[in-house]
């Protein structure tokens, strides 16, 4: 029930020129209640010099927006189907801690992201949940990344 408006692709697979990008993202409109509002994740991409760790401090790539390079997921072990919830998330967290991948997020809106009652985003507890594993998994990531891992894991937590 999501969306990709209809100049998604073209505007996202001209990143593709750059080897190193590993996915490609943009900004999305996250549609609840009838509302329709701009979700900015270009700017938490740029929070930080490492692409890896502003992922590490939240999942701000709507899985509906990516387009990924086949070779980059596979390498990264593909979706956790062991995960009820955030899949995406641990995805996009081992395909950008590979040497010299880097995501593409740019800022225009080119999918919604519909939110409704019963949702797996609505569930706050399985989506708490899933982060702390994630965050377990991702620990020996963070200790090689992070000057400072435990407050990079403690800001996550």
């Amino acid at each position: 029930d999501d969306e990709w408006l209809p100049e998604k692709l073209a505007n996202s697979v001209v990143h593709f020129d750059d080897e190193a990008t590993c996915l490609v993202s943009h900004n999305y409109l996250r549609v609840e209640d009838g509302r329709e509002t701009e979700v900015d994740c270009t700017q938490r991409l740029c929070d930080g010099a490492d692409p890896y760790l502003a992922l590490l401090r939240g999942n701000f790539i709507d899985t509906s927006s990516v387009v990924a390079r086949r070779a980059a997921v596979v390498d990264a072990g593909g979706f956790d189907e062991s995960l009820p919830s955030a899949q995406d998330h641990a995805l996009w967290l081992a395909m950008t801690a590979k040497p010299g991948a880097r995501p593409v997020v740019f800022a225009r809106a080119l999918s919604r992201y519909h939110i409704h009652p019963g949702s797996i985003s609505s569930s706050v507890e399985l989506r708490r949940e899933c982060a702390l594993r994630i965050l377990l998994g991702e620990l020996h990531r963070i200790r090689l990344r992070s000057s400072f891992p435990l407050a990079a894991a403690w800001r996550r937590a």
